[in-house]
């Protein structure tokens, strides 16, 4: 039985509407939730398969087809690159701790070039003429060089750098002018809170219908350093003047105690089809202690199994009675949120030993006008004996009657899936947010301004998540997920994440949202049943899902910390990191819901898995010895999980830890110049050249992933500017570190724009450049200058054919050919698909946009000649990439602009109404 002094805080919630059950984590307990009155903070706190290693693909980009009439680029033929694969002779690495060679590294890659993948362009074709795409179908494999043999062990001394605190100056805060509410408003509970501060930004709320609607809103929203400082809340003000009754549950405080994330719960009425709303910062007025609670009293909600013939089920009232009781996520008078988990029992009340629910129950209002209930089932607990996946029939029911029911479901290891009910109220009002504040707060990447999103484009999204989104479906992501070629969804975030934050149209919504869900589905979640935690490599600092049993064992305590083989298991998706979109960022941001925070953790975790212990230095969580562009998205979704997740969250500052870890390694390499990983003797032997000399003339990423184009002597540029990105990313989340990092990894990418010795043309080409020459006896000859790199890479001497003349653009047009675009270029027209929104260009566009915003010199320059290229994308048709430097077009504008374009309310969304109460 759930403790009843927990429950007295939950009793009464559900009993008028519902026969709901609730979920929640452990861990996570303190709570501050305001009502245009309290801040609330809450915080929450992953079976070994080879992955599959990433060969280095050729890149090419699903283009969709632009609007415009873009270059006139012949379509080339691309013919499968031969990238080289490659030698991967073992390296020789220094033995680690334990004698048992670390043997069975990930099956590795030859490099895949990150080619535009064409065929069918993945954007519907805009009103306008399709252009000639010259996108190639190369899928050419990717050759990263494998990891062998026993990793070298040297740790390095990692003194924690500057954590999360963004260093982005306190917005301005116009005093907006707070006349008094008109008396005559349809909000019957409005409350008038205390001394209003200023205008923070507008909210826009929408519904499908012409007459008036009325509903209860939740919403996730960031808020930029020094905004909302402690002692202040925020406040939602309708567009007749009425307060409406506000509650602000605070997940998440920057460093100086002002608010970083919230969730804002309201009743909202509209009296036209979208109204703005002013959200403003007010007083912090401790809320009355008027909260709902939850008890087992009408909670008529059971899930039922058949497991291969044999039954098992539970309710939300035996979760309330006898499950765990982890959080309550919301509180306050306006929304109360209790999260629960439930064992599964047969018939004589055994458990099962992998199978297990969960339900997140909300409820609004204190006659529970309104109330919801999210069901899981998980197949997740990570050091269970004999995993496997599972075989069966599923219903839920409410009220005695079937509301959803699937058969047949193979449930994978490593799992789970997410249903949600509306059993009470409505779901009619779709929220709109102000696009400019969110990016400008840092959390955001920045996108170009004034970018109206294809509705073809959006169109397109939403119809390839629903063609996948049934229970253990992968939804839009591609599997396996190394699969090569330009990606709709890779990038700072996914096209269909991007999409719906520029248009905030309800298609995108339902898409980013919908694929977040089905992130559930991939076999990445690893939880320790007795925590009810992701598997931690603190906590197991020799688990990994690459190596040998030795590997893998506590030399001190004699401990296997490897997965137990899971057997029958069959699931077809196959995640990595080198190609890992950003499922779940923006979903818990902009929902606040716990789902997506605990995808966030779950993705995390399986990262820092994704390797040989060693490798990664144990429980340090170090990104060395993987590809380049892995390293890039792996620390970014880090400082995701490290940036938005609650402050009370029980792997909040483990996340922030392995975040300064990483930082603190890369300043090792690139600032101090103390790092083994540059010039040790052992590193030097095992790569076969010496790594300080290459960091310090070109500001490139070393090690056996990154140089392995031209027969191992140059790296792909398109990776390493993904990774210059991504420590931007960080410095904009906060990590002080990360700005000393960029100014020295910005080289790599500006000087191939700027260096008069390299021509710009060919800054962006596929197969990558050579750094050095190798020798089959000793160490290779390194190149001392950005001019020797050209002319060795490309064979054209600019003294003699200056860069971007027709000359150069017919020598450039033959080089293309032997990088394997096959293109034919004019001049000023950068090579590697200069007209698509994933070709080799927009990759570098990324890096230089970071760069801008570093101390390097002549970034600015670098990006305006990247802007005067000859030919570019139309970023209508294919945003995910179109990031741009604050420096340049950072402006607050803190009023929302509508989009000019349908929000197409009336769209479904993804709740599963029951017939029984919802109105």
């Amino acid at each position: 039985m759930l403790n009843h002094i927990a429950l007295m805080m939950v009793f009464g919630l559900l009993t008028a509407c519902m026969g709901t059950d609730s979920g929640d984590r452990t861990g996570d307990g303190s709570h501050d939730s305001t009502e245009v009155t309290a801040p609330a903070v809450d915080t929450i706190t992953p079976e070994t398969e080879s992955p599959e290693t990433d060969t280095p693909e050729t890149n090419t980009p699903e283009t969709d087809t632009p609007e415009t009439d873009t270059p006139e680029t012949d379509t080339p033929e691309t013919d499968t690159p031969e990238t080289d694969t490659p030698e991967t002779d073992t390296p020789e690495t220094d033995t680690p701790e334990t004698d048992t060679p670390e043997t069975d590294t990930p099956d590795t890659d030859t490099p895949d070039t990150d080619t535009p993948e064409t065929g069918t362009p993945e954007t519907d074709t805009p009103e306008t003429d399709t252009p000639e795409t010259d996108t190639p179908e190369t899928d050419t494999p990717e050759t990263d060089t494998p990891e062998t043999d026993t990793p070298e062990t040297d740790t390095p001394e990692t003194d924690t750098p500057e954590t999360d605190t963004p260093e982005t100056d306190t917005p301005e805060t116009d005093t907006p002018e707070t006349d008094t509410p008109e008396t005559d408003t349809p909000y019957a509970d409005t409350a008038v809170p205390g001394t209003v501060h200023g205008l923070i930004t507008e909210i826009g709320f929408a519904h499908a219908g012409q007459a008036a609607a009325s509903d209860y809103v939740t919403f996730g929203h960031v808020f930029a350093p020094g905004e909302i400082p402690s002692g202040q809340t925020v406040a939602l003000q309708a567009p007749d003047g009425a307060w409406l009754v506000t509650q602000v549950d605070t997940k998440a405080r920057h460093k100086d105690g002002s608010i970083r994330h919230a969730i804002v719960s309201a009743r909202v009425t509209l009296t036209a089809p979208q109204q703005t709303f002013k959200l403003y910062r007010v007083s912090d007025v401790p809320a009355a202690a008027t909260a709902t609670d939850i008890d087992a009293e009408g909670m008529g909600l059971t899930l039922r199994l058949n497991v291969s013939g044999r039954h098992y089920q539970t309710s939300l009232a035996d979760a309330i009675e006898q499950g765990q009781f982890n959080q309550r996520w919301l509180q306050g008078s306006v929304a109360n949120e209790f999260l629960l988990t439930a064992p599964l029992r047969d018939g004589a009340g055994n458990e099962h030993a992998h199978l297990h629910a969960r339900f997140y129950v909300r409820l609004y209002g204190q006659q529970r006008e309104k109330s919801q209930v999210s069901v899981l089932v998980e197949n997740t607990y990570a050091y269970q004996n004999q995993p496997q996946d599972y075989q069966y029939d599923v219903a839920i029911e409410h009220g005695g009657h079937v509301i959803w029911q699937q058969d047949d479901v193979t449930h994978y290891h490593k799992a789970r899936w997410k249903k949600d009910l509306l059993l009470h109220g409505n779901d009619v009002i779709h929220v709109v947010f102000n696009a400019n504040y969110l990016m400008n707060t840092g959390a955001i990447p920045l996108y170009e301004p004034g970018i109206q999103v294809d509705s073809g484009l959006i169109e397109r999204h939403l119809s390839q998540y629903r063609e996948h989104a049934g229970v253990m479906q992968k939804g839009a992501m591609r599997s396996p997920m190394g699969g090569g070629g330009g990606r709709v969804d890779l990038g700072p975030l996914p096209g269909w994440t991007a999409s719906y934050l520029l248009s905030q149209d309800k298609r995108a919504q339902i898409a980013m949202l919908g694929n977040a869900t089905q992130a559930g589905s991939w076999p990445v979640h690893y939880r320790v049943k007795n925590s009810d935690q992701i598997v931690r490599i603190d906590d197991k600092p020799y688990a990994g899902l690459f190596g040998t049993p030795g590997d893998m064992t506590d030399p001190a305590s004699g401990e296997l910390q490897a997965f137990p083989a899971c057997s029958p298991c069959n699931n077809p998706y196959e995640p990595d990191g080198a190609h890992q979109p950003s499922l779940a960022y923006l979903p818990y941001m902009l929902t606040g819901d716990y789902f997506y925070l605990e995808e966030l953790q779950f993705w995390a975790g399986f990262n820092l898995l994704y390797t040989n212990p060693w490798y990664r230095r144990k429980e340090q969580g170090i990104l060395r010895r993987r590809q380049v562009r892995e390293e890039a998205w792996v620390l970014r979704s880090l400082g995701q999980i490290a940036y938005i997740a609650p402050d009370d969250n029980a792997n909040k500052q483990y996340f922030n830890q392995v975040v300064n870890n990483n930082l603190q390694y890369l300043y090792d390499l690139y600032v101090a110049k103390n790092e083994a990983d540059r010039d040790s003797v052992a590193v030097i032997n095992r790569l076969g050249y010496e790594p300080g000399p290459l960091i310090d003339t070109f500001g490139v990423r070393t090690g056996e992933y990154a140089l392995v184009y031209h027969h191992g002597n140059g790296p792909g540029v398109w990776q390493d500017d993904f990774h210059t990105w991504s420590i931007g990313f960080l410095r904009d989340l906060g990590f002080a570190k990360a700005a000393e990092i960029l100014d020295k990894r910005a080289r790599f990418s500006v000087e191939r724009m700027m260096d008069p010795g390299y021509c710009w043309m060919l800054a962006s080409v596929q197969n990558g450049v050579k750094l050095m020459r190798r020798s089959e006896q000793g160490l290779a000859t390194l190149y001392g200058s950005f001019a020797e790199v050209f002319a060795h890479t490309t064979g054209i001497d600019l003294s003699q054919t200056p860069c971007a003349t027709r000359a150069f653009a017919e020598k450039a047009s033959d080089y293309a050919k032997i990088d394997d675009t096959n293109e034919t270029l004019k001049p000023g027209q950068m090579i590697g698909y200069a007209h698509s929104t994933e070709g080799f260009p927009t990759n570098l566009r990324l890096a230089l946009a970071a760069a801008v915003d570093s101390n390097y010199p002549k970034a600015s320059e670098a990006w305006q000649r990247w802007q005067n290229q000859r030919v570019k994308p139309d970023y209508r048709t294919g945003p995910q990439m179109a990031v741009v430097p604050r420096r340049l077009y950072a402006e607050l504008q803190r009023t929302l602009t509508w989009p000019v374009d349908s929000l197409h309310t009336d769209e479904p969304g993804l709740f599963v109404r029951s017939s029984v109460t919802a109105d």
